[in-house]
């Protein structure tokens, strides 16, 4: 019974220790004038009964009296949750919450919240931070492992900025629209401003017969909020406010238009200001910002220049669409607009752009003319180059004759030759669509004909075939006759052994009799290539393979003395090469072959003719490196014409050369005189130097 009571106080205390009881705040953001309301998070397992906690908050935020309160976690009928009192907020910098007489279930979620208020911030990031935590059940234990814990506060300053475009181009009688963008990071109740605008510019009214509504609204502004005006010394006071306390939501776009119009009083250069623009917040902070100017240039001015440049310019850019070759159609086109365009005046009832559009509709009639002309042009050209491609095509197709070709593959050519000139241009279709339709006759056709010689080719092949099958059988027949003769000869010339070899020629006969009848049934039943193998049993192995041996070790004994006659024969052979007077590089050509074939030995894992190719090989190159060589020995440098002397005939040469009158008879290699791998002057000096030394 004692044990089981120490059981149950071990487990009772492994059970606290391992409690999970703790308190949390999560990191909020706040901006300049703003209250926030912040929540103390309780995560535990276990009930709890009371708690305390200090908060430090960072440098900026103060706490706001009496805003301290439970949340509905927090049961009990005496259950209260207080704060330090203001002086000893004041006087330490921090807060001290405390929840007494209540009772918190085991859960997670918001405990107690209270609010804080910010001053006037810079944009950072701090840290609140909650210490001295005690957290304890009804029996005084207490719950809690951490004392601490941390919350990230992301701080914003007012910083709100106006902004509009730094120009704008307006011309007499013509409008614009002029948005002015706010960005701000915090919630506004209100803004205000002075507009003034220049002499000559006036400002449209959005909706008539609403004098005061000046603005266009953007949907940032709140129903409820409204623009005032107020005229003075030339300049436009307006207030944006609402009696409801409407916010402008933090944010970045356009936050009102208005719209301007110039009269014949606007200057060319001048400028729109907007000054004493201010904002305020909710909790009534407010700021001044940046003033704005707006430059103004009045285009009408310069429209008139402006037109005649663009006429100068459309003119230009008339004729420059002349095109070498242009027919004198194609030339008058291009005249005769250019001359109309020329003789355009400005019209001032119009805008710019609307006397630019009097250019352009010329210029474009113009392109459209000047398109069609050089279209049917194109045309007629197009057409006759169908014709020569016809004509191509084919004599192409007649080309694809072979002698050999059957009377169905002449015909397949001199159909699709019919075809090809029986066509007819399609103007619906360009050139290279036309020339397609052609190729596709001649595609079809190559097409037709490889398919027709692949026939005649079978057929061939079947002839062929017939035709190897008796050379096949004749060559089994012939070498029964050898393989007869052969018996005869070990009988007669060697009466001693051959009875060893009886069994074995027979055996072999009886091979090439099975493999002719075998060779006769595969070709009757599958029309194969006549072939076939001849399979020696184990019993006749061993003695054709001796016989083999020794008919091998005489033939490589010949092979060889055959290879060493033939090495001796091609080394003479290119002895033989020398000439008389031939140079001592040519001369090296010859003895370095001749080393190089008398070095040769005979490789017996290969024939006789591999071998002597491999002597081939080495004789091949000779005759032309020695041709090279002489060729090159023959050559005098500055003997340009090759007539053995070096006179002035050689220099004209090089400067005819070099003037593109290259003589047949010039010597390319003879005219680089100096040896510098160019044909210049230089080297035509060099040969008359070489006259007058």
């Amino acid at each position: 019974m004692q044990s089981c009571l120490l059981l149950m106080l071990f487990l009772a205390q492994a059970l606290t220790s391992s409690a999970q009881v703790e308190i949390s705040v999560e990191d909020f953001t706040i901006a300049s004038g703003e209250t926030k309301e912040v929540a103390v998070l309780l995560t535990n397992d276990k009930q709890v009964t009371a708690l305390q906690l200090t908060v430090d908050l960072p440098e900026g935020l103060t706490y706001k009296e009496n805003s301290v309160n439970k949340t509905a976690r927090v049961k009990g009928r005496g259950a209260m949750v207080q704060a330090s009192d203001k002086d000893a907020y004041e006087r330490t910098g921090k807060l001290v919450i405390v929840e007494t007489d209540g009772t918190i279930a085991a859960g997670e979620g918001a405990i107690i919240t209270f609010s804080v208020e910010a001053g006037t911030l810079d944009d950072k990031e701090e840290v609140l931070n909650i210490e001295d935590i005690e957290i304890v059940d009804d029996n005084g234990t207490k719950l809690n492992e951490n004392k601490t814990c941390t919350a990230k506060v992301k701080m914003l300053g007012l910083d709100c900025k106006f902004s509009a475009p730094e120009s704008i181009e307006v011309s007499v009688g013509q409008e614009y629209q002029v948005d002015v963008t706010m960005t701000n990071v915090q919630d506004l109740t209100a803004l205000q401003g002075t507009l003034t605008l220049p002499e000559g510019l006036e400002i449209v009214l959005p909706d008539e017969g609403e004098p005061k509504e000046r603005f266009i609204y953007s949907d940032r502004i709140p129903k409820q909020s409204q623009f005032k005006f107020e005229d003075y010394n030339g300049s436009i006071n307006f207030v944006l406010s609402s009696s409801m306390n409407a916010k402008i939501i933090e944010n970045d776009g356009v936050i009102f238009s208005f719209i301007v119009k110039a009269t014949a009083d606007l200057a060319e250069e001048t400028e729109i200001s907007l000054t004493d623009l201010r904002v305020a917040t909710p909790t009534g902070k407010s700021q001044l910002c940046d003033p704005l100017t707006i430059k103004v240039t009045n285009t009408s001015v310069a429209d008139r220049a402006a037109f005649d440049e663009y006429k100068a310019e459309q003119a230009a850019a008339l004729e420059a669409l002349a095109e070498e070759g242009d027919s004198e159609a194609s030339q008058a086109i291009i005249a005769d607009a250019v001359a109309d365009i020329e003789a355009l005046e400005y019209d001032e009832e119009k805008s710019l752009d609307e006397n630019k559009a009097a250019i352009d509709e010329v210029a474009a009639s113009a392109q459209e003319a000047l398109a069609a002309q050089r279209a049917a042009e194109q045309l007629a050209a197009d057409k006759e180059a169908f014709a020569e491609y016809l004509a191509e095509q084919a004599a192409a197709v007649e080309a694809l004759a072979e002698e050999d070709d059957s009377e169905a593959a002449q015909q397949i050519l001199a159909d699709a030759k019919a075809a090809i000139e029986a066509l007819e241009y399609d103007e619906e279709k360009t050139l290279d669509e036309n020339k397609a339709a052609v190729d596709a006759v001649a595609a079809n056709a190559q097409e037709a004909l490889t398919a027709q010689r692949a026939a005649d080719a079978e057929a061939a092949k079947a002839a062929a075939n017939e035709e190897a099958y008796e050379t096949l059988k004749a060559q089994y027949n012939e070498l029964r006759a050898a393989l007869r003769q052969a018996k005869n000869t070990i009988k007669n010339d060697y009466p001693e052994v051959a009875s060893q070899f009886d069994d074995a020629i027979a055996d072999l006969e009886d091979m090439l009799s099975d493999a002719i009848a075998k060779l006769e049934g595969e070709y009757a039943a599958e029309k194969l290539t006549a072939e076939s193998t001849l399979q020696n049993g184990e019993a006749i192995a061993a003695g054709i393979e001796a016989l083999l041996a020794d008919v091998a070790a005489a033939q490589l004994a010949a092979d060889k003395a055959a290879f060493e006659a033939y090495q001796a024969e091609q080394a003479a052979a290119v002895e033989a090469m020398a000439e008389e007077g031939d140079s001592e590089a040519s001369q090296a050509i010859i003895a370095a072959a001749v080393e190089a074939i008398e070095a040769l030995e005979y490789d017996e894992e290969k024939t006789l003719d591999e071998n002597k190719a491999a002597v081939d090989e080495l004789v091949a190159p000779v005759e032309e490196a020695l041709e090279a060589q002489r060729e090159a020995d023959a050559i005098i440098p500055g003997d340009v014409n090759g007539d053995g002397k070096i006179n002035t005939v050689d220099a004209s040469y090089i400067l005819m050369y070099l003037v593109g009158n290259t003589p047949e008879d010039f010597v390319e290699k003879a005219a680089d005189v100096d040896g510098d791998g160019k044909i210049n002057t230089l080297d035509a000096t060099a040969i008359l130097k070489k006259l007058v030394e």
